[in-house]
């Protein structure tokens, strides 16, 4: 009996540093997605101040599923050299007379069909939930 005394006491230790460990970590893990979540609105925000939201936009890509679905440092990038592209004035006037947007002068060419190719092969959450015909 007295055997299983300290053998009781270091499962008791044991187990409260697990559960310590685990709420720790539980914390860690809500703190970084609450972080994940904040730095995808200022990314948002940012993109929907540029020429690149309305290009993409008129490609039928969703601004919130492009954020989510590209790495924020990727993102910084486009959105900085859609700030300083040499061909502002084509695509402004593309954009404002709702011509098709010249892509093949777009820096950021790659990204856009890239993401022009992944929002057209995914179901809309529509074709889920449409009602049964009778």
């Amino acid at each position: 009996m007295q055997a299983l005394i300290p053998f009781a006491l270091v499962s008791g230790v044991m187990l409260t540093v697990g559960v310590s460990f685990l709420s720790l970590l539980a914390l860690f893990y809500r703190d970084s997605l609450t972080h994940l979540h904040r730095q995808q609105r200022a990314l948002l925000k940012r993109l929907r101040r540029t020429r690149l939201a309305e290009v993409l936009l008129r490609q039928g890509v969703a601004l919130e599923a492009y954020v989510r679905g590209t790495q924020a440092s990727l993102l910084k990038q486009q959105i900085r050299r859609c700030q300083h592209c040499p061909h502002v004035a084509e695509c402004s006037r593309s954009l404002r007379h709702a011509e098709p947007v010249p892509l093949a002068a777009c820096p950021n060419r790659e990204a856009i069909e890239r993401a022009t190719t992944r929002s057209s092969t995914q179901c809309s959450p529509a074709f889920f939930i449409q009602p049964a015909q009778q």
